[in-house]
């Protein structure tokens, strides 16, 4: 589920010309990538990842996780999923079962049902503004009001990080 739609940021825009659907479309990932990495991810995607559990915890690079598919030890192979439980960081074990220190391969699912109001007016904030910068082109002075957010690839507006600021946390934080 896309975040936005061409037709979404052509309202917005007030573009009428249908020439600029490409470039658009280009914009639009371009920032669902960066709200991918800073924000978690705003689509249902299956992870499967590899990582070492220690101390209990086993952390997961991907956000929000919404389900664990499967959990396979490299000591202990397959393990119930039902005796362990997803927490802001990670995967943990249920009351009376644990989770050992190993080497574990595991499939997740991350994405949200709906995608908030915020992310949504955070990304045509962004989408606005790398649309005035793609038709103005080039300048020697950078623009004061933007700030760097890890994950994108470019400057973005100081207001669209301040909407955005809820969901900042980048992946595998609390």
């Amino acid at each position: 589920m896309p975040i936005l739609t061409v037709d979404d940021i052509k309202d917005a825009l007030k573009i009428e010309d249908p020439i600029n659907n490409e470039a658009l479309t280009d914009l639009i990932a371009a920032v669902e990538e960066g709200l991918n990495f800073s924000c978690g991810y705003t689509a249902e995607t299956t992870i499967t990842e590899s990582g070492r559990a220690s101390g209990g915890l086993l952390e997961l690079s991907k956000r929000p996780a919404t389900s664990l598919t499967s959990l396979t030890g490299e000591r202990y192979g397959a393990l119930t999923v039902a005796n362990f439980r997803l927490s802001r960081v990670g995967i943990q074990a249920k009351y009376g079962y644990t989770l050992e220190d190993d080497y574990y391969t595991t499939v997740y699912v991350v994405g949200r049902a709906t995608v908030p109001e915020g992310i949504k007016q955070g990304a045509r904030i962004i989408l606005k503004h790398q649309w005035s910068e793609l038709r103005r082109g080039p300048t020697r002075r950078p623009n004061e009001d933007t700030t760097q957010i890890p994950g994108f690839g470019f400057a973005v507006p100081r207001m669209a990080a301040e909407v955005l600021t809820p969901w900042l946390e980048g992946p595998a934080s609390g």
